[in-house]
């Protein structure tokens, strides 16, 4: 049986053994962001809430949330590069994300505003990296199902990460 519920992205491992505290940015003028939502920043340097259409580099996952902020209210992101989130995506089936470094293990962002899952369907953004097999579903505790919107770890890939690399 598939998980019914989406929840976001939920931090679980450190970055590089690394204290990952989130860190304070002012947000975009009445953006709503919800904890556990993929970020990044707009021209001004503002944080606002990733659409699964954007191709612009992910800051990364809202530690705290905002609903219709005033611009340059403060918001909390778990930005390290190294942190490893846990999340569902749309299919169990990866075909090859643990084996190769290639962009075409790499897949895109769906949803909205506190549901935003990964789209294991399309890999043109590359925005996310599936690190291993995940867990337990966090709110029942049972093990995550298999098939549709299992949990799995993943990682913003570094060329799609403001703090990422270039190449």
């Amino acid at each position: 049986m598939a998980n019914a519920i989406v929840y976001g992205f939920r931090p679980v491992i450190k970055g590089m053994g690394k204290d990952c505290i989130p860190k304070r940015y002012p947000v975009a003028a009445s953006a709503t962001i919800a904890i556990g939502d993929p970020v990044t920043l707009d021209t001004a340097g503002r944080v606002t809430v990733a659409v699964d259409s954007s191709s612009a580099f992910l800051l990364g996952v809202a530690a705290t949330s905002v609903t219709s902020a005033t611009v340059g209210d403060p918001i909390f992101v778990w930005d390290d590069p190294d942190m490893i989130f846990e999340a569902m995506v749309t299919t169990g089936a990866l075909t090859n994300c643990y084996t190769t470094r290639s962009l075409a293990a790499c897949f895109d962002l769906t949803g909205t505003t506190g549901a935003f899952y990964v789209d294991a369907a399309t890999s043109s953004q590359y925005l996310f990296k599936c690190i291993g097999e995940c867990s337990k579903d966090p709110v029942t505790g049972r093990d995550s199902a298999v098939g549709t919107k299992q949990m799995k770890f993943w990682k913003i890939t570094p060329a799609t990460h403001v703090y990422g690399t270039i190449g």
